[in-house]
């Protein structure tokens, strides 16, 4: 008789142990399944952090000369918890007081856009550009893409975006 109530005595411990440990890793799971959720979830909540901070300065006006002239400009973009940084290449067009600010990637195919005597050239399919950006030749669906730019302490500022290749519209991508 005493043997069965040690194996009951057993039986029993054994049972709490198993579930006390279920218990504590049901715990410990959830405890990780919450944090995981809310890290994978709080950049979207984030507005700050997920916006793109894409207003950069180029130069002082002034020393932005006359006529046409090429700046890259290095792009911040957080997307979730990524970080990413790209140069960029913008061309600026200047007369006097009048300025435009144009992305150097080509509407058509994405290619690079170049300035060549009085006109800007995609070299990859030949599409051409005059110099206020309207399309002249080429499989191009549209103008060049025109930026959204400021002067602000006498420095030229730019709003760098990224446009959908290949449409006839102006579509940002995100």
């Amino acid at each position: 008789m005493s043997k069965k109530t040690a194996s009951e005595n057993e039986s029993s411990r054994r049972s709490f142990l198993v579930i006390l440990s279920g218990f504590f890793m049901a715990l410990i799971g959830g405890v990780m399944g919450i944090a995981s959720g809310i890290y994978a979830i709080f950049p979207a909540f984030n507005k700050k952090a997920s916006k793109d901070l894409s207003w950069k300065s180029l130069d002082l006006i002034d020393k932005i000369p006359d006529g046409i002239s090429k700046h890259s400009i290095i792009s911040n973009k957080q997307t979730g918890w990524a970080i990413s940084q790209t140069e960029q290449i913008v061309w600026v067009v200047k007369e006097k007081e009048s300025v435009n600010v144009f992305s150097a990637v080509c509407p058509h195919e994405g290619c690079t856009v170049n300035h060549q005597s009085s006109k800007f050239i995609c070299l990859c399919h030949m599409s051409q550009w005059k110099l206020d950006g309207t399309k002249t030749d080429g499989p191009t669906p549209r103008d060049l893409d025109k930026l959204d730019h400021r002067i602000s302490d006498n420095k030229l500022e730019v709003n760098y975006q990224n446009f959908k290749p290949g449409t006839p519209e102006k579509t940002p991508l995100a």
